[in-house]
């Protein structure tokens, strides 16, 4: 006697489509019958390195977000990432910013103003925030940017 299966026949390969988001390519796939963005980064250190440790990101170690070779790829801190943002130049400290006001050249400009005149009368010349000027004299904001060197006269 012959029996029907309700079993449905496997599915062709399909192939993936991979589009950029904010630089990283991503992937979309199945699970659960439910579409699932996945980026590829993080694939490719999943099936050959191991599941991400709690508090881990995928770093790029060169820097750029669309080299997905493993040896181009680790598990690290946030601090760890960071730590490669700045090392690659890719980190939106200063002027790249979105939200900045000011150049490194102003920067050097207020600190050199600081060491004549008073921070107060610094701000009131470049009508700026004398909170602002005080941050950026003490180098508690742009502190990224080394002080004018001393002039000996």
């Amino acid at each position: 006697m012959m029996t029907l299966s309700n079993r449905q026949p496997p599915a062709l390969p399909r192939k993936l489509s991979k589009y950029k988001m904010l630089g990283y390519w991503q992937v979309t796939l199945m699970k659960h019958g439910r579409n699932c963005k996945r980026l590829i980064h993080s694939l490719v250190l999943e099936a050959y390195v191991g599941k991400r440790p709690k508090g881990y990101q995928c770093r790029h170690l060169n820097g750029k977000r669309n080299d997905n070779r493993l040896e181009n790829l680790r598990w690290g801190t946030r601090s760890e990432n960071q730590m490669d943002r700045v090392r690659h130049g890719t980190d939106n400290r200063g002027e790249r910013h979105g939200m900045s006001k000011y150049t490194k050249i102003d920067v050097v400009k207020i600190r050199e103003l600081c060491k004549i005149h008073q921070q107060k009368d610094v701000a009131k010349m470049l009508n700026m925030p004398k909170s602002t000027v005080s941050c950026i004299a003490r180098g508690a904001s742009w502190g990224h940017v080394p002080n004018p060197p001393v002039k000996n006269i």
